[in-house]
C-alpha cells in the first residue's frame, strides 16, 4: 500500500515534473519525516515517475522558450542540485537567442546613445546571457 508521502508526491508530479530537491522540500513542508520522504522518492524513481534528467530537460526547454540565457539556466539547475553541464547537451545558438530576445524587447534598430546601449546590455545580462552573446546581439542590426 502506498504511503501518504508517496501519494502526495504523485499529486505534485501529476501537475509537472519536479526535481528530487524540489519534491523533498514540498513533502517536508507538508510535515512528512525525512525517512518517509526518502522512501517515497526512491519508490517514485524505481517506477520512473520521478527523473531528474527529465525534469532538467523540461526546465531547460521552458527557460529557453522564455528567452533565458545559459547563466540563468546554470543558476537554476544548481538550485535543484543538478549539474550545470546539462545545458551543453542542448542544441541552441545562444547568440541568436540573445538577438531574438533583444529584438522582441527593443527592436533591431542601431543603438545611437551609450545610455540606451547600457540599458539593453543590463537587460540581456539579467536574462542570463554572456558578454560575448550580448555583444553579438547588440551589433545584430548590422547583419540584417
Amino acid at each position: 500500500m502506498a504511503s501518504d508521502s508517496y501519494n502526495s508526491a504523485i499529486r505534485c508530479l501529476a501537475l509537472r515534473e519536479h526535481s528530487v530537491v524540489e519534491l523533498a522540500q514540498k513533502l517536508s513542508r507538508k510535515g512528512f519525516e525525512e525517512a518517509e520522504i526518502r522512501d517515497a522518492i526512491e519508490q517514485l524513481q524505481a517506477e520512473n515517475k520521478q527523473c531528474d534528467q527529465r525534469f532538467a530537460e523540461s526546465l531547460i526547454r521552458s527557460r529557453i522558450n522564455a528567452g533565458k540565457g545559459p547563466r540563468w539556466l546554470e543558476q537554476e539547475l544548481q538550485q535543484h542540485n543538478l549539474p550545470a553541464n546539462l545545458i551543453q547537451q542542448v542544441d541552441v545558438d545562444w547568440s541568436e537567442l540573445a538577438t531574438q530576445v533583444r529584438a522582441k524587447r527593443f527592436g533591431l534598430e542601431p543603438i545611437l546613445e551609450q545610455s540606451e546601449k547600457a540599458r539593453q546590455l543590463r537587460f540581456l545580462q539579467y536574462r542570463g546571457f554572456t558578454m560575448q552573446q550580448i555583444n553579438l546581439a547588440l551589433t545584430a542590426e548590422h547583419e540584417r
